[in-house]
């Protein structure tokens, strides 16, 4: 799968092997869709890597130290592991840098040609051999955000009744896979849309269709805007030449004057107005995608991409927000992250703000539009130009510009709002669709573990009862358990026969007999009886007189 650079990534390094060398296997996945796959990186991969984003981006990164022996040791590998996923975390999280070539190459699990500029290059050529009215005098590498898109500068050959004294810009689009308009109307929709005349939209010299490589491209000049991109002004670059991340990644950039961020506010919302009035969609509105062409004017760019069907910069954002359901609430969402960046500097790295200083300069307009409680009802264009914080800055006369277009393109631009509609509700209700999924994954998880402890503390239950059974078992007596019957009392010794009386001595008296003992109580323990026998003496018993009969009678 093919790293998509319009969606957020989510990266993890979730494990690793030896093939005589570790390899880290990365998790990729695309959006919050759930699409992934995984790549895998050698150590010397990731060092590459910073050595890219040092030189060509100059940020720094913590790459973990080189070790020459003992680097297999599972202990040193969990700690690198561990540091390096610290690594991709920094990158991906990077506004700009995410959509480096270098980084999207490292991500990519082998989709990217490697030699990807210069089937770029073969594809203008045979453009330029198609036509005799331009001709190419040099290219612009990876000057946007889009990895497969071109730029060029061209020179007319005399044969346009345009105005081409100044600088011309040629932009090199390959087509979404469903575009929004069928490619039988489209060479004709870039074409009218290539004539809009409006003051605050950047015109085009030349809009069509070009098929190369099998594969269906826009073609679409306009000319040069001296001053460069929004993004360039708030960047303050000196030349607007040069790679996408080298030129926006570690400048310490800052806000734009009060009264400019104002004013191109209130240009970029009539630009805006006049898309939607005429019923094209846009949905591309970025800082990059707004030209300034001087101090007190700038106008919107690149209006083409919305009946392209490619993805815009925002749309991993757009999706995560129900609220945002009008094509028209898209672009006023775009609009807030637009305005952000001119006050802040920086562009805005999560889908809301979670609270508004209200000191702070626009702290009002960006609370309706980039908060939580604000995204649920989005004001429109016009009540946004109805702000004072917009309304009381002066325009003069704005001309009402103006959009012709055929019965074709019209019925073909309504299809095409129609399908960018479905698509952006689609991919949101896909997204709920996998958080009710997720959320009944977690709660069948937690009630599994919910009765794993149940089970748990029963299995401890009953093994306390049994132990404590065992317990008592062993520390009573080796005998056996007392008897509830009273024990039989002590057997007396049958008297003997007594002597025969003597006639000279008196009958002796003999004493008391000695008390029996009392029996044991009932359920004394045994050994009461064993010490009663032990215990008996003699003495107490009376002597018998024997009166022996036996003899015969004389």
């Amino acid at each position: 799968m093919e790293v998509d650079d319009t969606r957020p990534l989510f990266v993890a390094i979730e494990d690793h092997r030896d093939d005589g060398h570790i390899l880290y296997e990365i998790r990729v996945t695309h959006g919050v869709l759930g699409d992934s796959h995984v790549v895998e990186r050698r150590y010397s991969e990731f060092a590459n890597l910073v050595a890219h984003v040092q030189g060509a981006c100059g940020l720094a990164l913590p790459l973990p130290p080189k070790r020459m022996f003992g680097n297999k040791d599972l202990k040193f590998i969990h700690e690198r592991k561990e540091a390096l996923d610290n690594l991709l975390q920094r990158v991906i999280k990077h506004p700009i840098l995410i959509h480096d070539p270098e980084v999207i190459r490292f991500l990519d699990n082998g989709n990217i040609p490697a030699d990807l500029q210069a089937e770029q290059h073969r594809a203008l050529q045979m453009f330029f051999r198609s036509t005799s009215a331009w001709r190419l005098t040099m290219l612009i590498p990876s000057t946007g955000w889009r990895m497969r898109k071109a730029f060029c500068e061209v020179q007319s050959q005399g044969y346009t009744s345009h105005d081409t004294s100044g600088v011309t810009i040629m932009a090199w689009t390959p087509i979404g896979e469903r575009p929004h308009i069928e490619p039988a109307a489209l060479n004709s929709a870039l074409k009218y849309i290539a004539g809009i005349t409006h003051p605050f939209i950047a015109p085009a010299v030349l809009g069509c269709l070009h098929e190369a490589n099998g594969a269906q491209n826009a073609i679409v000049m306009r000319p040069e805007a001296l001053k460069g991109s929004l993004r360039d002004v708030i960047c303050r670059l000196k030349s607007n030449k040069g790679t996408f991340s080298s030129k926006y990644t570690a400048l310490k950039a800052k806000g734009l004057p009060d009264k400019t961020i104002r004013l191109y506010g209130r240009q970029i919302l009539e630009g805006l107005r006049f898309l939607h009035e005429k019923g094209l969609p846009y949905g591309h509105l970025h800082t990059g995608n707004v030209l300034v062409i001087n101090d007190h004017l700038c106008q919107l760019s690149d209006v083409e991409n919305g009946v392209l069907g490619i993805n815009a910069l925002y749309d991993g954002f757009v999706t995560q927000q129900k609220k945002i359901n009008t094509l028209e609430r898209r672009d006023v969402y775009c609009f807030g992250r637009v305005l952000f960046e001119m006050i802040t500097g920086r562009p805005l790295g999560s889908s809301l703000i979670d609270n508004v200083n209200p000191s702070s300069f626009g702290s009002d307009v960006l609370e309706q539009l980039l908060t939580p409680h604000g995204i649920r009802s989005l004001p429109t264009v016009s009540q946004l130009l109805n702000d004072p914080f917009f309304k009381d800055i002066p325009l003069g006369q704005v001309d009402k510009g103006s959009f012709k277009m055929s019965a074709r393109v019209k019925e073909a631009l309504l299809a095409s709002k129609d399908s960018a509609f479905t698509a952006m509700r689609t991919a949101q209700a896909s997204l709920e669709q996998l958080k009710r999924t997720d959320e009944q994954a977690r709660d069948a998880e937690k009630r599994r573990k919910q009765r794993e402890r149940e089970r748990s503390r029963q299995v401890k239950t009953s093994s306390s009862a049994a132990v404590g059974g065992f317990s008592a078992t062993i520390a009573s007596p080796m005998t056996s358990p007392p008897s509830t019957k009273p024990p039989s009392p002590t057997p007396q010794p049958a008297p003997s026969a007594p002597p025969p009386p003597s006639m000279d001595a008196a009958p002796a008296i003999s004493p008391p007999p000695a008390p029996t003992p009392a029996p044991p109580a009932a359920g004394e323990p045994r050994g009461a009886l064993l010490g009663s026998i032990s215990s008996f003496s003699k003495d107490g018993l009376k002597k018998a007189e024997t009166n022996d009969r036996s003899g015969p009678d004389l």
